[in-house]
């Protein structure tokens, strides 16, 4: 009998056993099928929202990325680059924020990043698929990770409205408006005229005097829209008699608008009366849905005095004059000191080949280059035409010409040529020796005047 229960409580021991076993197990799977999926839910999540995902060129779209993790991100998000021709992209000055987000019960934070995207053309523009780089605390083992991550692409559509089909250029804003401003400076001789603004809203013409100058400063501004939409109104700015300098605009933006700043300026260059014209732009008023025009006024011109190009080819025909009164003047001097001046340098030749400057020179010459046989003819002439030429020079020279034609003839061995000719070449006297031995009876001057 007892072997009988001790066989069944073996048995049932052995029973428990294997259904503990068999529950472990189970266990065991499960938590593997559930560790990815608590991973792939635990990691960074990016979403991507545009709105409105259809505008008209110049009008703005704004695209937000949030990006969310479940703990914290020690470095920022690094986001991708949006910029595409014919898109602007902009970010303001809060563009990127912190917020926090409760998924599952759980406590997300993260960044949204909010792009101003502006089409300056119609047009398709795809934002495909970018990658982000996020780096984050691992909620499980506590090790910062960096993962990328992939938002989902948009397209954003720029398409002119029917309605303003016919503009051109496109134009585009919830308001566009025109100012004027004119500044007059009266033209003076010392080039610092004074400056005055005038009324923009005077119908009186405004009196001028040829080669003043009058400013228009034109400022275009537009709300809702871009200002690099806003087009020159420079080809709308001539005038017959006045002559157009066109200055490089200043282009301003803001978040939901901008300005375009042109200045004209016009220099009065014949009298009479005139008028600088008036000057439109039409846009497409977007909330209207109709085409706008924004205008200015003209402003009414009466120029006195002659014209600039006459007074220009009255200076040009006193200026010629003038050349022509000098060149007479300047030929008349040089025929009559032309025969003095002739004689003078005859007798300053006479007194060269006199004192032998002449003759030293071509020898300097010669003992340059080396020349020995021109070396002795001129000798032969220095020592004929320097009369005051001293001996003991004079037997330098002689000296250090015979050991040169010593050498060159007898080829002495023991004398180098570089040594001769620098002592035949210090041996020459210098110029003034010559020179101060100048008779003045030979150089009378350019204006002799007879004696009382």
């Amino acid at each position: 009998m007892n072997h009988r229960v001790g066989g069944a409580l073996v048995a049932r021991s052995l029973a428990v056993m294997l259904l503990l076993l068999s529950g472990l197990s189970l266990s065991v799977r499960v938590l593997a099928q559930a560790a990815p999926e608590t991973a792939t839910a635990l990691a960074p999540q990016v979403s991507s929202e545009l709105t409105p995902a259809e505008v008209a060129p110049g009008q703005s779209a704004r695209l937000r990325i949030t990006v969310l993790v479940p703990t914290f991100m020690p470095k920022p998000v690094v986001f991708a680059e949006l910029d595409q021709p014919q898109l602007r992209v902009q970010l303001g000055a809060r563009a990127t924020t912190p917020l926090s987000r409760r998924i599952d019960g759980r406590t997300w934070s993260g960044v949204t990043r909010s792009y101003q995207l502006t089409p300056l053309a119609a047009g398709q523009f795809n934002l495909g698929a970018q990658a982000l780089t996020v780096t984050y605390q691992d909620p499980g083992s506590g090790e910062v990770l960096s993962q990328q991550v992939v938002t989902e692409a948009q397209t954003l559509t720029a398409t002119i409205p029917a309605a303003a089909s016919g503009l051109s250029p496109y134009v585009a804003g919830r308001a566009v408006t025109l100012t004027q401003r004119f500044t007059l400076t009266r033209s003076a001789s010392d080039g610092q005229g004074s400056a005055e603004l005038l009324d923009a809203k005077t119908d009186d013409p405004v009196e001028l005097a040829v080669g003043d100058s009058l400013e228009r400063e034109i400022t275009l501004s537009i709300e809702g829209g871009s200002a690099l939409l806003l087009p020159a109104l420079d080809a709308q700015a001539e005038v017959a008699g006045m002559a157009l300098y066109v200055a490089s605009p200043q282009v301003s933006e803001a978040d939901d608008g901008g300005k375009r700043i042109e200045r004209l300026t016009y220099i009065a260059q014949a009298g009479g009366s005139t008028r600088l014209p008036p000057m439109a732009l039409s846009w497409f008023d977007t909330g209207h849905q109709k085409v706008a025009t924004a205008q200015l006024d003209g402003l009414a011109l009466k120029v006195s005095g002659a014209s600039l190009a006459a007074a220009v080819e009255r200076s040009e025909y006193w200026l010629v004059l003038l050349l022509v009164v000098v060149f007479l003047l300047l030929w008349a001097a040089w025929y009559g000191v032309r025969p003095r001046w002739r004689r003078h340098q005859q007798l300053r030749r006479r007194q060269r080949d006199a004192l032998g400057v002449s003759a030293l020179l071509q020898l300097r010459a010669a003992v340059k280059a080396q020349d020995y046989a021109a070396c002795l003819q001129a000798w032969y002439r220095l020592e004929q035409q320097a009369s005051g030429l001293s001996a003991p020079r004079r037997a330098a020279i002689a000296d250090a010409l015979a050991a040169i034609g010593q050498w060159r003839f007898g080829k002495v061995p023991d004398q180098a040529p570089a040594a001769l000719w620098q002592a035949l070449e210090q041996a020459l006297p210098p110029l003034q020796a010559l020179r101060a031995r100048a008779d003045p009876v030979l150089l009378p001057g350019l204006n002799p005047t007879s004696a009382g």
